[in-house]
């Protein structure tokens, strides 16, 4: 599409526009990388040109026909190459005002846009400080999982005092708008965002080796079973027949690690969705659970192990999608009520005995760990008090942690910081090779900070210092 062509489509949409005729300086061409079409050539000047005109006339809720052209005709990976380089130069310029349309390349690949703003939100630099709203705005147009994970994760540190309020209060307002706009809480939008990887409801694909042999792969969070069209079970991925072609055997082995990776990739990162969803105590109706949580086949085993609770009942979903109870009773919900994941910390010690012996006598694995869980209960006077129950025996390394080392006029002393969003929790050690022996652990309370929220945070504090010793 030529550029006059480009520009008559944007003047009979809107004639009273003032629309721009030439590109700015700070749109450096030669350091952008080339666009490959999927014929194999590559996009000439001209094209290259209508594209920074079309970018500069789009909006990130509007994008110009001619974006949707680009993205159809040309090749993911060169597409993702050139956003990622749009990103980089406006973040060269600062991220100066006049130039916030080259964020409108999320239009043509949304992942990598994301991954790109993403990895510069995390940098703290002061230029992202003043161009936040706009990059998270950026971030939610692109509609991806990672970008609308990391607006949860920063929505839900929104009490740490360690945290930049501006961004906050950025995601706060733009999670509201995303969810609202679709009438969802957050973690039903993340469910829709999960691919279902070309599986079948039931988990599973199938691999056509010849005329003869059709192989059938169920997937797991924690394996994977291969039976062929009469029922045989395979250990791993079978030798060929002398009388199959060996180029479609290759073929269907490679098909069968891709998705395996890509399976076993989408399960640890939802696995750790619904952990921190538990930890956040998210919610979501009864009816997009069963509708479109548990109808995704790579969400599906996932959310038949997780225990999950409505009011003060506990259920799990079998593998029809009814509700039961640690018993194997149904459970009766309505549509519309609101179900979450309950921690461990909150069930009483005979729901938590009777649902590992649920989940031991179906010989279910849960790749989210709830039930399993090690939790560390404290009174409310406990939390104002050093604990020292540790041991002095105990190291925690200072990778991964927010490590003060302190000096005092008696030595050299340290202290670890642990950032939960209802409380901070401070370890007190000497410091020795490898990171800091223990000596005692304070917490520290925040404002706005509920009872039941210090409560859990502080079980999950100990639990990481302990699973770090």
């Amino acid at each position: 599409m030529h550029p006059t062509l480009v520009y008559n489509a944007f003047m009979a949409k809107d004639p009273t526009a003032q629309v721009v005729h030439a590109l700015p300086h700070t749109w450096r061409r030669a350091e952008l990388p080339e666009i490959a079409h999927k014929e194999g050539r590559l996009l000439d000047d001209s094209s290259v040109q209508t594209l920074g005109l079309a970018l500069r006339w789009s909006s990130l809720s509007e994008p110009q026909p001619y974006l949707q052209v680009i993205r159809k005709t040309c090749t993911p990976e060169s597409l993702s190459g050139f956003s990622r380089a749009v990103i980089d130069l406006w973040h060269s310029c600062n991220y100066a005002y006049p130039n916030r349309w080259f964020a409108n390349v999320v239009h043509l690949a949304p992942a990598a846009v994301a991954d790109q703003l993403i990895a510069y939100l995390n940098t703290h630099d002061p230029a992202v400080r003043f161009n936040t709203k706009h990059m998270i705005q950026v971030l939610a147009a692109s509609h991806c999982q990672p970008a609308l994970r990391w607006l949860r994760k920063h929505a839900a540190t929104a009490m740490q005092p360690t945290a930049n309020a501006h961004v906050e209060t950025c995601v706060e307002g733009t999670l509201h708008r995303l969810a609202d706009q679709k009438g969802l809480t957050f973690e039903a939008l993340l469910d829709d965002e999960v691919p279902t990887l070309g599986l079948s409801k039931d988990s599973t694909f199938t691999l056509e080796i010849s005329s003869e042999r059709t192989l059938t792969v169920q997937l797991f969070p924690d394996g994977h079973v291969i039976k062929d069209q009469e029922g045989l079970k395979y250990a791993s991925f079978p030798v060929g027949r002398r009388n199959e072609d060996n180029t479609r055997l290759r073929k269907q082995r490679a098909r069968y690690r891709d998705l395996l990776a890509a399976y076993n990739r989408e399960t640890k990162e939802q696995s750790q969705r619904f952990e921190e969803e538990m930890l956040q105590q998210g919610e979501r109706t009864w009816a997009r659970l069963r509708e479109h949580a548990w109808e995704n086949p790579v969400l599906r085993p996932i959310v038949e192990s997780i225990i999950w609770i409505t009011e003060d009942i506990t259920f799990r979903m079998d593998e029809s999608g009814t509700p039961i109870n640690a018993i194997g009773d149904t459970v009766s919900i309505e549509p519309q009520a609101k179900v979450s994941i309950p921690h461990p910390l909150n069930m009483d010690a005979d729901t938590l005995q009777a649902w590992s012996d649920h989940l031991s006598d179906f010989e279910i694995f849960q790749s989210v760990d709830q039930i399993g869980r090690a939790t560390y209960p404290l009174n409310p006077e406990d939390l104002r008090t050093r604990h020292t129950e540790l041991g002095i025996d105990q190291v925690v390394p200072d990778r991964g942690w927010n490590r003060q080392g302190l000096v005092s006029a008696w030595g050299h002393f340290g202290t670890i910081t642990i950032s939960t969003p209802a409380l901070m929790a401070q370890i007190d050690g000497e410091p020795t090779e490898g990171g800091l022996r223990v000596n005692s652990v304070q917490f520290h309370a925040k404002r706005g900070a509920t009872e039941a929220q210090i409560r859990l945070w502080a079980s999950e504090a100990l639990r990481s210092i302990h699973l770090n010793a």
